[in-house]
């Protein structure tokens, strides 16, 4: 079950006058923003989905990693990069905002719709506590504030992991990481190995108590 349709993005300025840019293969030697090493969107997609459009990262520019989303739209924007590899629902949202002008980029591409984050039940349920479930989630509108968040969505949509997160699988395979046990645990191995460090080095920055001065007798 999911909110809100995402798709991986590349974006440039419309106005610039050294951005005439209708197509992928236009970029070749140009600044393109990615957003961080681990983005699906900001720059995993765009290694894998742009080659066909004509466009090959590393090969035909070097990415220039911006930190985030909307560092890339802002990049943009103020014409750091000529084009941003970004999630365009985080444009959108920005857009909304007032933070950016929408007329001010042109889309060169979009890919097939990611899903964000979904809501997901045990396959083994009993039948009527699945539909229950299902029509709990199904059934409930968003409140203004919601829709404003989530770009006019209204409602949560019935999704599966076939069809939807095709693209997404996709994108994981050709990069080496697809989804499966190995890479799970593999992944899980590095995060429990992160987090103790993080707890090592807390622990020696804790200031060391000192010890009561001892009553004299």
């Amino acid at each position: 079950m999911a909110a809100e349709p995402v798709r991986a993005a590349e974006i440039a300025r419309r106005h610039a006058p050294s951005s005439p840019f209708r197509s992928l293969a236009d970029l070749k030697g140009r600044k393109v923003a990615h957003t961080s090493q681990s983005s699906n969107s900001g720059n995993l997609a765009p290694r894998v989905l742009s080659p066909p459009q004509g466009l090959v990262p590393d090969q035909d520019y070097r990415p220039l990693m911006s930190g985030g989303h909307d560092k890339s739209i802002l990049g943009v924007s103020r014409g750091d990069y000529e084009m941003g590899a970004v999630a365009d629902d985080v444009l959108e949202r920005m857009a909304n905002r007032g933070t950016v002008r929408r007329e001010e980029f042109r889309t060169i591409y979009t890919s097939d719709v990611f899903p964000t984050n979904g809501y997901v039940h045990a396959h083994d349920l009993r039948p009527a506590l699945s539909a229950r479930i299902r029509a709990c989630f199904f059934n409930y509108a968003f409140s203004e504030k919601e829709k404003r968040e989530f770009n006019g969505e209204d409602r949560y949509v019935p999704v599966n992991y076939r069809d939807q997160w095709a693209v997404v699988r996709e994108v994981a395979e050709k990069s080496g990481v697809p989804f499966n046990r190995r890479n799970y645990e593999a992944e899980s191995k590095r995060e429990a190995e992160a987090q103790a460090r993080r707890q090592q080095q807390q622990q020696q920055q804790a200031p060391s108590a000192t010890p009561a001065p001892a009553a004299k007798p």
